[in-house]
């Protein structure tokens, strides 16, 4: 069912939205609602039609996510990072890529618990380096764990 931009702000506005229930009303010509909606002024709706985007297995959905890991906004990024568990791989890894060079130590927490047992050549050298020189000491060894459990 094709959703608007309004209709799904309603659906989004609820504190807690029960973004399965939503996903499963949706389907690809809402897509560009939820785009719309992801670079609204209310943080908040964005970053939540950002996870919703996550959910649908349509590729130009997952271009949302990609698109607010690009963003100047942290919790644009936060929330793409959050969003990288609902993701196939080669989407995941090719967000994962960039979001893991970020300086945000919550946003490296959130890439690092998103790979699951593969990684590309680039994020294990990423990761590895995190291990080594993160300023943080629990993204040295959360990146080091990952490394042990990741192909």
């Amino acid at each position: 069912m094709a959703l608007n931009k309004e209709e799904l702000r309603l659906l989004l506005s609820n504190e807690e939205p029960n973004y399965a229930e939503i996903a499963a009303k949706i389907g690809a010509d809402s897509i560009p609602a939820l785009d719309a909606l992801s670079t609204d002024a209310d943080i908040m709706t964005a970053t939540k039609a950002v996870y919703l985007a996550s959910l649908l297995s349509d590729a130009k959905a997952h271009d949302v996510v990609i698109k607010a890991s690009k963003s100047t906004n942290t919790l644009l990024k936060i929330a793409s990072a959050s969003a990288l568990v609902n993701l196939p791989d080669t989407t995941k890894l090719k967000i994962a890529e960039k979001l893991i060079t970020d300086g945000d130590i919550s946003i490296q927490k959130l890439v690092i618990g998103s790979i699951q047992t593969t990684a590309s050549p680039l994020l294990k050298s990423q990761l590895e380096a995190l291990s080594k020189n993160s300023p943080s000491e629990f993204i040295k060894s959360m990146s080091l764990q990952k490394l042990v459990k990741i192909k």
